[in-house]
């Protein structure tokens, strides 16, 4: 079920970064690298409105977990019915607080000299129609991933990011090449979206529902508690994006949002692993099987870190080389490459720290890892402000580098306090230090000697070759219990 859970992951994620590789440049041939900016601002606008989730989706997913390992799928049907109405009232109000305030974001804020305000303001209005199609969808999905129904979301996921990209850009190309197009077409496919998954999500569950406060009564603290992380969660990826769109001008930002995308592939690794490791951690953490919770949470670590970082460090330093084949425009790659290499391996750290992070959630522990965020953010704030102001778009990726080294170093110490106790610095040192280490003298020391200036197909050939070795000397430093497992796993495979 794992196995087949991780693939279905892998592969929406996988198409959603390859459908952005394909179409990115697409739309910024139509609409420019400004309005660009502007799609870049509704991703952050968006991630900042999901605020309003009030940690009801996460909590949904576990108790989706939780509640289908007892076998009380009738206690779900009423959970979900009750949070779903409360979704949609936030999701309409969202859409009038947008409507109102969007004269105000497009002259005060936004800094743009190729967008009329009239324009600006229609676009913010449209950005405020696609995120109310958008918002219950989260609990929908959240609640099949509880259910391990993660292929049919998967399956859903890569249906509509299909019909978004081939749709937009249809539409921009025969109908309309406007940035207020673009989110109508976002918009309906949206409401295409909610209206199969909501369809789906209660057909799996085959049970009569009705509204019931004994149902919130029975999550509000832990939802109370995720939506204290998801606040300061959000708040904390967001900052450098909330700051950049307002000191500096769109176009600028627009290279800073393409940076994002381009470092936000590492999600095809990490996003599906989190689905499956979640629920996973929780129904061991039921069982009270805490030598099966340490194998899983240490080995799963060391085999992400052991891919994820090969793949970030090839991205950061042949990032010239791979967006030169992506953008085809050098005066792009210029302003992002840069920006993107930082990203990427700030990613990797965020990215190995979701073992953790799972950990907390799985054993209740909501105040931890808010704890842990608040930390980061007193520092990140001025180090942001500081960084941004001194040096730009690129001072904002190096914040993010630094906060994450930190939150490397400072949130399994204070996890293992609590949790797995006295496991800190075996996870640290095994699980993070040791392929990363691997995985940047391995692909920095071929960078460095043998990369070729001019050819570009030859470098991208080397940095995948350096990425494979990196991988497989992480493989060999695995666990001897791993490893009989996995040949097992391939014997079986091949019989």
């Amino acid at each position: 079920m794992i196995g087949k859970n991780l693939l279905s992951g892998f592969a929406s994620s996988g198409l959603s970064a390859l459908l952005g590789f394909l179409f990115v440049p697409l739309y910024i041939k139509y609409l420019g690298i400004e309005s660009y900016g502007l799609i870049g601002f509704f991703a952050t606008m968006q991630a900042i409105l999901a605020l309003l989730d009030m940690g009801i989706a996460p909590t949904m997913n576990r108790e989706a977990a939780r509640i289908s390992v007892l076998g009380r799928k009738s206690e779900l049907a009423n959970l979900l019915h009750t949070l779903s109405l409360i979704y949609w009232v936030i999701g309409i109000l969202v859409l009038i607080v947008v409507i109102v305030l969007a004269p105000f974001i497009a002259t005060h804020w936004l800094q743009s000299s190729g967008i009329d305000s009239t324009r600006l303001i229609q676009s913010i209005m449209l950005m405020g129609l696609v995120f109310s199609c958008r918002w219950p969808i989260g609990l929908y999905q959240s609640t099949l991933v509880g259910m391990q129904r993660i292929t049919t979301a998967s399956f859903l996921t890569m249906s509509m990011s299909i019909i978004g990209n081939f749709g937009a850009l249809i539409t921009l190309a025969y109908v309309d090449s406007t940035i207020e197009a673009f989110f109508i077409w976002q918009a309906l496919v949206a409401l295409l979206n909610v209206t199969l998954i909501h369809w789906i999500t209660w057909d799996r569950l085959k049970e009569k529902s009705a509204f019931s406060i004994q149902s919130l009564k029975s999550v509000w603290k832990f939802s109370a508690g995720m939506s204290g992380i998801a606040f300061s969660s959000i708040f904390l990826m967001q900052l450098d994006k909330i700051l950049l769109s307002k000191m500096l001008p769109l176009k600028m930002f627009g290279y800073y949002s393409l940076a994002v995308v381009f470092a936000g592939s590492l999600s095809i690794l990490i996003g599906p692993i989190f689905n499956v490791i979640y629920p996973r951690l929780s129904a061991l953490v039921a069982e009270d099987n805490e030598k099966k919770v340490f194998e899983f949470y240490m080995t799963g670590t060391q085999m992400l870190a052991g891919v994820l970082f090969p793949l970030a460090f090839l991205a950061a330093f042949f990032a010239e080389d791979i967006l030169h084949f992506w953008l085809r425009d050098n005066a792009i790659v210029i302003q992002v490459a840069p920006i993107a290499s930082l990203l990427f391996i700030g990613g990797a750290i965020n990215g190995v720290m979701t073992f953790p992070y799972a950990l907390q959630l799985a054993n209740g522990m909501t105040k931890l890892p808010q704890v842990i965020i608040v930390s980061l953010i007193t520092l990140y704030v001025p180090l942001t402000y500081f960084m941004v102001l001194t040096y730009g778009a690129i001072g904002g990726a190096l914040s993010w580098l630094i906060l994450n080294a930190l939150y490397l170093l400072y949130g399994p110490w204070l996890t293992h306090r609590y949790i797995l106790k006295q496991s800190g610095l075996r996870w640290l040192y095994r699980g993070a230090l040791i392929p990363s280490v691997i995985s940047f003298a391995t692909i920095y020391l071929g960078w460095y000697f043998l990369r070729d200036d001019d050819g570009h197909g030859q470098n991208l050939l080397l940095g995948f070759l350096l990425a494979l070795g990196a991988i497989s000397i992480n493989f060999y430093m695995l666990p001897s219990s791993v490893h009989q497992k996995l040949n097992l796993l391939s014997k079986v495979l091949k019989d």
